[in-house]
């Protein structure tokens, strides 16, 4: 899934060096995991992170790595200050002297990790204590998984949350069913993620709780700054084509919601784009060409999403314009729920 290019995204931020800030503890001899926090002027919610890291039960404690992209500062002396309850955890606090974006930051928190397994928890997110115990656990149960990544809650920040849509008897109908559907592909609590079910969208969500292998995170090339804003879910879909990845029905990570730009219209917008822009790619390829049929409904449809989740209205207009002209049909999640129904994709 990869553009074309003579650098690797690890390539491209090889020229600037972290440097080591502090450090504190040792590494465990059976430590297997690394919890990365990659940040950037956020201080407040940065130290839940870090909290909710050292909360980890159940398993060797494990090595926490902060990346922080703002340069030199006071940050770092200050988040030592405020750090309680360290116990036998290793943290390790590097700052970039210039700015790798925030794509290329996460790629170099890989590059710092030490250990075979590594989550990316970013500086507004958090994870539950047993997220690490039970991940490990699932790794343990399917040792050729190259990820594991489990449902998450939300934690919302927002000073005036925007009004969402509220769904109507016909739409909780639906979703129960759906949900019921979705109940029955899993098995003993694991969903094994495929391209089928990724070409109808992102349904496993960001990187929170997402615990992967360094090799083949290095293998894959890492998240590509050029895929913004869903270099996440093109890095599933390359680790789904390439390898194995497992989708655990427990929740065990809070995503931040905040008022950013990541719910912005501007950035929602360019996602319903990328995601067509998957679609296209994986038709043909890892599904039936004919499904391409589906990709304009599909893109109407969360142009819909966005307005029922997160209160941003998009203009499919706009969108469509972006696509080379395409012209967008009407919303309708009945046609994508019996094309789900129809393809076994729940």
């Amino acid at each position: 899934m990869n553009a074309i290019n003579t650098l690797s995204p690890f390539d491209t931020i090889s020229h600037v060096k972290s440097e080591l800030v502090w450090e504190s503890g040792r590494a465990g001899s059976s430590t297997r995991a690394t919890i990365a926090i990659p940040t950037y002027k956020r201080f407040d919610t940065l130290l839940e992170a870090i909290a909710s890291a050292l909360a980890q039960t159940g398993v060797e404690p494990p090595d926490i790595v902060i990346v922080d992209n703002e340069g030199h500062g006071d940050k770092p002396a200050a988040v030592w200050e405020r750090l309680e309850k360290v116990g036998d955890c290793r943290i390790r606090y590097f700052v970039n002297p210039q700015n790798l974006g925030m794509f290329g930051n996460w790629n170099r928190c890989i590059q710092l990790s030490e250990t075979p397994w590594l989550t990316i928890l970013n500086d507004d997110d958090l994870l539950r204590p047993q997220f690490l115990k039970r991940s490990l656990l699932l790794t343990d149960r399917l040792p050729k998984a190259d990820g594991v990544i489990c449902r998450k809650g939300t934690k919302d920040r927002r000073a005036f949350p925007p009004i969402t849509t509220q769904p109507g008897f016909r739409q909780r109908l639906n979703g129960a069913i759906g949900k019921a559907l979705g109940g029955m592909a899993f098995r003993k609590g694991v969903l094994k993620v495929d391209a089928r079910r990724l070409f109808f969208g992102n349904f496993i969500g960001n990187g929170a709780g997402f615990l992967f292998r360094k090799e083949t995170a290095i293998k894959l090339g890492g998240y590509d700054p050029k895929e913004w804003p869903a270099a996440d879910f093109f890095f599933y879909v390359r680790m789904v084509l390439e390898g194995e990845l497992f989708l655990l029905d427990e929740e065990l990570a809070d995503v931040g919601l905040g008022d950013n730009e990541s719910l912005s219209p501007e950035v929602l917008s360019h996602f319903v784009e990328q995601l067509h822009h998957i679609r296209m790619k994986l038709a043909g390829n890892a599904v039936p060409a004919r499904w391409s049929a589906m990709a304009p409904q599909l893109a109407a449809n969360h142009i819909l999403y966005a307005a029922r989740a997160w209160g941003v209205r998009l203009d499919p207009g706009v969108i469509g314009e972006a696509l080379g002209g395409l012209n967008l049909p009407p919303p309708n999640p009945r046609r994508e729920y019996i094309w789900r129904l129809l393809h076994g994709t729940f």
